[in-house]
């Protein structure tokens, strides 16, 4: 079993979590996010892996973060 990190991640989490849609927005055009898809991708690789690999850990992070 293994890791996944992810950095900013475009979700509705950030909406939730400021209650305010708009400041969310202004997060996300200010900084460079992950989109679900490219966790998606780490979260495939992980498990499609063949038998013999063992992932541990992923660290997945937009390539201009800031944070």
């Amino acid at each position: 079993m293994g890791e996944i990190s992810p950095g900013l991640v475009e979700t509705e989490f950030a909406a939730a979590h400021m209650k305010s849609r708009s400041d969310a927005s202004r997060l996300y055009r200010s900084n460079p996010t992950l989109q679900a898809a490219d966790v998606t991708r780490a979260v495939l690789y992980m498990v499609m892996s063949p038998p013999h690999v063992e992932v541990h850990d992923i660290l997945v992070r937009p390539t201009a973060q800031k944070f």
